[in-house]
Formats: C-alpha cells, sequence, structure tokens
C-alpha cells in the first residue's frame, strides 16, 4: 500500500469519525467536506428540501416515484444546520442510498437532496 493509499484512508477515517460525532443522530453518512458546513445555502427561511424517490429501492412500492418534503426552519442557513434541522425530521427508509453527498439548488427556497450508494 503506498503512502499516499493510507494518508487517503487516514483522511476518510477521520471525516467518518468527525461526521459521526458532529451528527450522531443521523441515520444516513455524511458525505462532504468539512469546509462545506459553514456554507450559506440560503438567505431565505424557511427553505424545503426535497428527497425524490426515484431509486430501485422503491420500485413497485406505494412510495415509487413520491418525494418526501421537509420544512427547514433556521435563521443561519449554513450548511450544518440545514442538516440539523434535516436530522431531526427524518423518518426511517428502506432505501439503501444512505450517503449525503449535496444539495441542489431548485430555487431560492427549494433543494434536492442527493444520496448515492
Amino acid at each position: 500500500m503506498t503512502k499516499r493509499k493510507i494518508q487517503d484512508d487516514n483522511h476518510y477515517e477521520n471525516d467518518i469519525k468527525f461526521f459521526e460525532n458532529k451528527f450522531p443522530d443521523a441515520k444516513f453518512e455524511i458525505c462532504i467536506d468539512r469546509d462545506e458546513l459553514d456554507f450559506k445555502i440560503s438567505d431565505q427561511n424557511p427553505i424545503i428540501l426535497k428527497r425524490d424517490r426515484d431509486c430501485y429501492c422503491y420500485k413497485g412500492t406505494p412510495l415509487e416515484g413520491k418525494p418526501q418534503y421537509f420544512v427547514i426552519n433556521n435563521s443561519n442557513m449554513t450548511m450544518e444546520n440545514v442538516l440539523k434541522e434535516f436530522i431531526k425530521q427524518q423518518p426511517n427508509s428502506f432505501c439503501n442510498h444512505c450517503f449525503f453527498e449535496n444539495l441542489e439548488n431548485i430555487n431560492d427556497t427549494q433543494f434536492r437532496m442527493t444520496f448515492g450508494s
């Protein structure tokens, strides 16, 4: 194993521990850079997060194609605060796409959550 590979693995493991400590109640893995936590998502309050249910996990279920919406109220809409508010509302899910990757801006007040597996 190369020195670069070991450093990458250690960085990855440190990030996992960091996010597990910062968001202990999250039912998903957070796969963003730490410095993104301070990024201001919006000046609007509230905002709406949309989580699509268009993956194979929902195929053939009554939830297939029906997105979930979450209203986020916070006076400071940083990525960290938005994630904290989402975690308070997150339902149990049988979807195996449990790696949060991004918030995609739909408009001033709506954002699509992207999850991977």
